[in-house]
């Protein structure tokens, strides 16, 4: 018995990270027909009928293609960094609280605290860092600078953010906030601008346009990542993409009730509001021009820190909190 659950295991892991990778492919493609579109273009539309097949042979292609290592690296965090970053930007996914049967409340998995979801989006970071040093090149580490102090001050603002909600909520698991939407309102509609910034913040945890400074191909070329080919490149690539998915089901079950979760009937209008955020996303690549550093580092720490410490006290004054 034991034997057989564990083959039964082993299967089902397999078939989610298969599953969570088609997810993140399709997300690019998602995004390279819409970007096309806004440009007047044509997107993918060769492999396969309306270019379905487009992600799979891009895998491939990434797969097969020659693996460059520099010279002058060190090999062993060079061949790790991109490694680091994907796993655990799926292991995020596996904060998604999910019921154990219809109409329950009780809840398959507990590691849906926002601390851990911080923690886990920290330790992708030391991917980051890892990969531009260890390629001993010099735009590379250019982009790994420009990462870890957009990260650092992005990061304090989130914490922020993530303490005004567990004092909101009187904790800081995901599955109680789904829960108090249940019995009140959508959290949007209550603290619509606390939303807002947290999309924004989320824009530049996963250096997405307008602050993809880290990867700015026309002023660092690709940054971080510059030295890298092949299968190493990709895994940079899902993670990043694997990194907006979460990021857009956190804001669907922080602030739009997340209503899958008790009712297996409302799982196609979860779906439908994780890929209204997706699609912000993209939408905000297409038509948003990129800031400059020196711009971003004033927004995270001259404005957008100071707004969120303010709504911490704020909300510390309101629940009654004495120090």
């Amino acid at each position: 018995m034991s034997s057989l659950f564990l083959v039964f295991l082993i299967i089902s892991i397999l078939l989610t990270i298969v599953s969570l990778l088609l997810l993140i492919a399709y997300y690019t493609l998602m995004e390279r027909h819409l970007i096309a579109s806004i440009q007047r273009r044509q997107g993918p539309n060769v492999s396969g009928l309306f270019g379905l097949l487009q992600p799979l042979s891009d895998g491939v292609k990434l797969i097969l293609k020659e693996l460059f290592i520099p010279s002058n690296a060190n090999t062993l965090l060079f061949l790790l960094s991109p490694i680091i970053v994907f796993v655990f930007a799926l292991l995020q996914f596996v904060q998604i609280p999910i019921p154990l049967q219809a109409q329950s409340n009780t809840f398959f998995i507990s590691l849906t605290s926002m601390l851990l979801f911080l923690a886990l989006g920290s330790l992708a970071s030391v991917g980051i860092f890892l990969s531009g040093w260890s390629s001993n090149s010099k735009y590379a580490l250019l982009g790994t600078v420009r990462a870890i102090s957009q990260i650092i001050g992005y990061e304090l603002t989130l914490s922020t953010l993530f303490l005004v909600l567990s004092y909101l909520c009187f904790g800081y698991s995901i599955s109680f906030i789904v829960e108090m939407q249940q019995k009140t309102i959508s959290f949007w509609i209550a603290f619509f601008p606390l939303m807002c910034l947290l999309f924004i913040i989320f824009l530049a945890e996963t250096n997405r346009s307008p602050f993809d400074l880290p990867e700015g191909e026309s002023e660092i070329v690709a940054g971080f990542n510059v030295e890298y080919s092949g299968f190493l490149f990709a895994l940079f690539f899902l993670g990043e993409y694997a990194k907006m998915l979460v990021t857009s089901i956190w804001l669907v079950l922080l602030f739009f009730k997340g209503g899958f979760l008790f009712q297996y009937s409302m799982q196609t209008l979860f779906i439908i509001k994780v890929l209204f955020i997706a699609y912000l996303f993209i939408l905000i690549r297409a038509i948003v021009p990129r800031y400059r550093i020196d711009q971003l580092m004033s927004l995270g720490w001259t404005i957008f820190l100071p707004i969120t410490f303010l709504c911490y006290l704020s909300v510390l004054l309101f629940t009654g909190y004495t120090f």
